[in-house]
């Protein structure tokens, strides 16, 4: 296997990084798990992870990050490649089977890999992927236009309001229906009890 910079910056990587820590222990952490593995959890996005993009009503926040920390995909197992493209069918699924049943009118899921924020932390950003919900009837994120995102830290966030309870608990119902699909049988094997 071929040393890559970014493989020698993973080893250089000396303090734990926010999502780092949380994935050690993410249920005793509070995190909102819809799914954990050896490898990957995906998680409604709600504090201690961080604070939503996307407040529920305009299509919410998820987010699916690897449980090791790594920069870019590239950097994936053949294992952890396919759970990792499986399991964003399986939870974007979830959102719009979920989703309409709550009163959110999902018209599409944007799935993102950005890392802009960290990316000059030392040892990089903590590869994740977004799942944002974009609502035909958003008000802050305008539907049929690309999202828009302030500075981190910006108080254009603090209006966003995670998935609710009884939506996590929508979104959990249809992602264990859909892992019953036998296309999904490697999600519903590695899913952590």
């Amino acid at each position: 296997m071929v040393k890559t910079k970014r493989s020698k910056m993973n080893k250089a990587h000396i303090t734990p990084c926010h999502a780092c820590d949380l994935l050690k222990d993410p249920i005793r952490r509070g995190a909102r798990l819809l799914y954990l593995s050896k490898h990957f959890g995906a998680f409604v996005v709600d504090e201690p992870l961080f604070r939503p993009h996307i407040d529920r009503k305009d299509g919410g926040h998820l987010a699916i990050l690897p449980r090791r920390h790594m920069v870019d995909r590239s950097e994936f197992t053949r294992e952890e490649a396919e759970e990792f493209i499986l399991l964003s069918m399986a939870v974007g699924g979830a959102m719009y089977k979920a989703l309409p049943s709550r009163r959110i009118k999902l018209a599409i899921i944007n799935y993102q890999q950005n890392g802009n924020w960290s990316v000059d932390r030392h040892g990089g950003p903590h590869l994740h992927l977004h799942l944002y919900g974009r609502a035909r009837d958003s008000k802050h994120q305008k539907h049929g236009e690309a999202l828009y995102f302030p500075p981190k830290g910006d108080r254009f966030y603090n209006v966003f309001k995670p998935f609710n309870k009884n939506d996590e608990s929508a979104l959990k119902r249809a992602l264990f229906s859909i892992m019953l699909d036998k296309k999904y049988a490697l999600l519903k094997k590695r899913n952590l009890p």
